[in-house]
């Protein structure tokens, strides 16, 4: 990454919340929304389909939210 690893990515946040997880189990994730539309990646296609943001879900649910606002 161009700030040499210091913000972003939801790596970095998935490892956040396994050292706050270790540290207090009743740490929550919580997705504020507005992250699947409008949004270039609820767009994208595989093989001519359109993934209307299948994969965000999945990352979200690999990630583990605990809370989703929408």
């Amino acid at each position: 990454p161009l700030d040499r690893g210091r913000k972003g990515g939801l790596a970095r946040v998935a490892y956040i919340r396994k050292l706050l997880k270790e540290e207090n189990f009743h740490t929550y994730t919580i997705a504020a929304g507005d992250f699947l539309s409008p949004s270039a990646l609820s767009l994208s296609t595989v093989n001519g389909t359109i993934l209307n943001g299948k994969q965000m879900i999945a990352t979200m649910n690999i990630l583990g939210v605990d809370y989703m606002i929408f």
